[in-house]
Order: structure tokens, then C-alpha cells, then sequence
């Protein structure tokens, strides 16, 4: 089985090919404009290298959010347009999921995604044996974060690009993700499709809507 995974969900856009329940190769760059154009060319390039064209994969994987509003829509419409001429299944993961799922072995994972105005895309998970989330994915305001995560004991790894916004808020124990804040996971939502391809439904090309959580920015300044 190929799947291809594509995420513009923050300032990186990454793409990630899978065959067989294996990661052959991924796909990492910063972007600052153009991202459907970047992300268009990473996916033909991952194909091209691996000698593949759209038609061969047999299944599409994508964040769905919480993250930038804009790059949530861009990876899912790329994303079913791929799917749409066989109607290949579209496999769908959280953001904040993702991003936690690359800390195997780690206790507490606070993802958290800056939402504007002291709030916090966030939740809080523990991969020290199963993967479990621990806290409900939600908008978080910084006091109620604060006071949650400094409640934790032990290291805290919190990836996303809040922690280095508010950093002198937290613990000592309170460290950044892997990438600093923000991170590519078109690897990461492979990788938990690949694990839970058995768990998880796949949606077809209109059920795969991405999660905002809140207004776009626009519709916030409105306001």
C-alpha cells in the first residue's frame, strides 16, 4: 500500500511517502509565500524520486488541524484533488496529535500552537507506554496552560510555537519541541496512520474538512 501524506499546516510544508507500512522518504522546507506552489512541486518531486505518479497511490493522508488557517485548506484541497478521479480514501490526524506522537518514551507532551491573544491551540499527551491523550484538544487561554502544565511533574516537552513565545511562564522542567516551534509533521500523521490504519476510518474527499478551532485572522481583526 502507498500512502502520501501532505502538511501546510505552519511555516513549514512537508510531504512524506509511505509503501508497504514503511517511510521511504520525506520532505522538509521552510516557506514564507507560495505554499501551495511549494507543496505541489515537494509532491510530485517525493513521486518522481520513488518513480510514482498520483494514480499509483492508494491512499492520502493530511493534518486536519488546529494551525494556519490558509496552509489547513491548502494541503486538504491538494489533498483531494489527488483523490478525486478514483476517489482514494483520505486519512485524516490532529495536528496537535502529530506533533506529539514523535516523543516516544516521554510522559507529558503539551503540543501547543499560538492562537493570538495569550491563546493557545494545545492538549496534553503521554507516550511513556501507550499513546493517550490526557487533556481534550481545545483553546487554551495562557493562564489555564500555565496552570496545567506547571502542575506536571517530571520533563515537559512542549512542541509548537507557543512555548517559545511565553517560555519565562513555565517551569524549569519545561523544554521545547524538537524544531523549536514550528514543526513539519507530514511524517508524524503517516506514521500514526500507518500504526492505527486498522482503527481509523478513512473519510472520502468531502468529509475531510481541516479543524480551525477558531476565525481566520481576517475575521478576528472584525471583530
Amino acid at each position: 500500500m502507498k500512502i502520501l501524506s501532505l502538511d501546510s499546516s505552519s511555516r513549514y510544508i512537508s510531504a512524506a511517502l509511505a509503501v508497504d507500512g514503511v517511510v521511504r522518504g520525506e520532505f522538509n522546507v521552510s516557506y514564507d509565500r507560495s505554499a501551495s506552489e511549494k507543496l505541489a512541486l515537494m509532491a510530485k518531486e517525493i513521486l518522481d524520486i520513488f518513480g510514482l505518479k498520483v494514480d499509483e497511490i492508494d491512499a492520502f493522508a493530511v493534518s486536519k488541524g488546529p494551525g494556519s488557517f490558509t496552509g489547513l485548506r491548502i494541503a486538504a484541497a491538494m489533498i483531494k484533488a489527488f483523490s478525486f478521479k478514483d476517489d482514494k480514501p483520505i486519512y485524516t490526524v490532529s495536528s496537535l496529535k502529530a506533533m506529539s506522537y514523535r516523543y516516544k518514551g516521554l510522559k507529558h507532551i503539551v503540543p501547543a500552537i499560538d492562537a493570538r491573544r495569550d491563546r493557545a491551540f494545545a492538549a496534553i499527551y503521554s507516550y511513556e507506554h501507550d499513546f493517550e491523550l490526557v487533556n481534550e484538544e481545545r483553546i487554551y487561554t495562557l493562564d489555564e496552560l500555565i496552570s496545567l502544565v506547571n502542575g506536571l511533574r517530571g520533563t515537559i516537552i512542549m512542541p509548537g510555537d507557543f512555548y517559545g513565545k511565553y517560555k519565562e511562564k513555565f517551569g524549569d522542567n519545561v523544554v521545547a519541541g524538537v524544531y523549536r516551534e514550528n514543526e513539519p509533521i507530514a511524517k508524524e500523521v503517516l506514521d500514526y496512520v500507518i500504526d492505527h490504519i486498522d482503527e481509523i476510518e478513512a473519510e472520502d474527499r468531502y468529509g475531510a474538512i481541516p479543524i480551525y478551532m477558531k476565525s481566520s485572522q481576517a475575521e478576528e481583526d472584525k471583530k
